[in-house]
């Protein structure tokens, strides 16, 4: 009769092999979540970021009505006013593009050819050379 040796196996290296693999899953997806944030992370914060003033006015003077605003960029980046509407009257800007650096206050002056009706409250929007689109309010006086 022939005798066989038994074979002993060994329970850890299974063990070990299924940390190591966990461990290099756990590295390789933190390395793409910090690529990932390090490509967008520089680009998400570049923004502009227009804030009207409440002491806005739209007043008639001769044959037009003249919008005067003040506005602030708070964006992290310089943001150039291209156009104005008031209500559905397309303004003309006293300069344009009409640029604003970041963290600067600048009064935005415009000439408006539309017919507004005193005592009304229009809606503002402002339309800089990036695509963006800001808003505001003011009333006709």
């Amino acid at each position: 009769m022939v005798h066989i040796a038994p074979r002993y196996r060994k329970g850890l290296e299974p063990l070990i092999a299924t940390i190591i693999l966990i461990a290099i899953t756990l590295v390789i997806a933190i390395a793409v979540v910090a690529w990932i944030l390090g490509v967008f992370g520089g680009t998400v914060g570049d923004k502009e970021e227009l804030q009207v003033f409440p002491n806005t006015s739209l007043t008639f003077q001769n044959t037009n009505w003249n919008l005067s605003m003040t506005v602030r960029n708070i964006g992290s980046v310089s943001a150039q006013i291209i156009g104005i509407t008031v209500g559905n009257v397309t303004c003309s800007l006293s300069q344009s593009p009409f640029p604003i650096g970041s963290g600067e206050i600048k009064l935005v002056q415009a000439a408006c050819s539309g017919n507004f009706a005193p005592g009304v409250s229009y809606t503002i929007r402002i339309l800089t050379a990036a695509g963006n689109e800001f808003y505001g309010y003011v009333v006709a006086g």
